[in-house]
């Protein structure tokens, strides 16, 4: 009888840490909410606030009004690249 209590306690124990493991294993999942406030699409894990809008799927066409034109415009990767790789010409 002590021999099946110990086979048992075995069993248990490893079927335990077997599902420990692989419940462990399993991604968090988190609820992303796409939220629209002050004219700009934001995406956030909490609720959306009562003064901002659900988002909808379709994308927002942002009027070209609202560029400032005094604002320096970013540079993109390209243009990064570009201005690197043309340093780098000069030099060899």
């Amino acid at each position: 009888m002590n021999t099946l209590t110990a086979n048992f306690r075995a069993v248990f124990v490893l079927t335990a840490s077997a599902a420990f493991t692989m419940l462990s294993a399993l991604p968090a999942q988190a609820q992303v909410r796409k939220c629209q406030i002050d004219n700009r699409v934001v995406f956030q894990s909490a609720p959306c606030p009562p003064e901002a809008r659900v988002a909808s799927a379709a994308p927002v066409a942002q009027p070209a009004a609202l560029e400032t034109a005094g604002a320096p415009k970013k540079k993109t990767l390209a243009d990064l690249l570009r201005e690197r790789d043309g340093a780098d010409r000069g030099r060899t």
